[in-house]
């Protein structure tokens, strides 16, 4: 069931990224032409996808973490909302199969995945060897650029390697941004965190 959840998968973002322009009411052009904005392609526009094999397949569990916007979070009525659980909802939509989306913490996703409690983990999960070993993946959709955050009170007009020369940076240990950090701000003192939430509350203390 796995396959044909990934196969409709790439049908939908198949669809969904090789769409055609959509009729909007016309509009008056600004003064100013905007600048070009560069947009990342994760699809060839010429690739087609058989539609998967859905004969067998009735529901499907979606399983997202808890705390993640505007990607997954619980929206004000108690309920699974963002980004990705809109796109599962879609999904669902488009091969006609009745789906659910249940939240679990982010580090719980791959073992409940495994021991048969979802079908299918719709949340930021890093692509890696290990992980490829245990679970089959769809092609991207996205990816998160990283940001430089800091208290409000010490904010830098630029972030350069000899800017930050002896400050105190934060970063989730065994990350590509940690590793990042450590090839190119090799003047600044990293400090590794295990967790999201212990980055920020370093941040928040003033540690980092």
């Amino acid at each position: 069931m796995a396959r044909a959840i990934l196969a409709a998968a790439g049908l939908l973002l198949a669809a969904v990224l090789s769409a055609g322009p959509v009729q909007a009411q016309t509009v008056a052009k600004p003064a100013v032409e905007a600048a070009p904005q560069a947009v990342p392609g994760f699809w060839d526009p010429r690739r087609r996808p058989d539609r998967p094999d859905l004969s067998r397949l009735t529901v499907i569990r979606f399983l997202t973490e808890t705390d993640y916007p505007p990607f997954n979070f619980t929206g004000p009525d108690g309920n699974p909302a963002g980004f990705n659980v809109d796109l599962a909802r879609l999904l669902c939509e488009e091969i006609k199969v009745t789906c659910t989306v249940q939240m679990r913490r982010f580090e719980t996703l791959l073992d409940a995945i495994t021991s048969n409690r979802g079908d299918a983990i719709i949340a930021s999960l890093a692509v890696t060897p290990q992980l490829r070993a245990r679970v089959d993946f769809t092609d991207p959709y996205y990816r998160a650029p990283a940001r430089f955050v800091s208290r409000r009170d010490a904010v830098m007009p630029e972030v350069r390697p000899e800017y930050l020369e002896g400050k105190k940076i934060g970063a989730i240990a065994g990350s590509s941004h940690e590793a990042y950090l450590k090839a190119m701000f090799t003047d600044a003192e990293l400090l590794p965190y295990t967790s999201d939430d212990a980055l920020r509350l370093a941040l928040r203390r003033g540690e980092v």
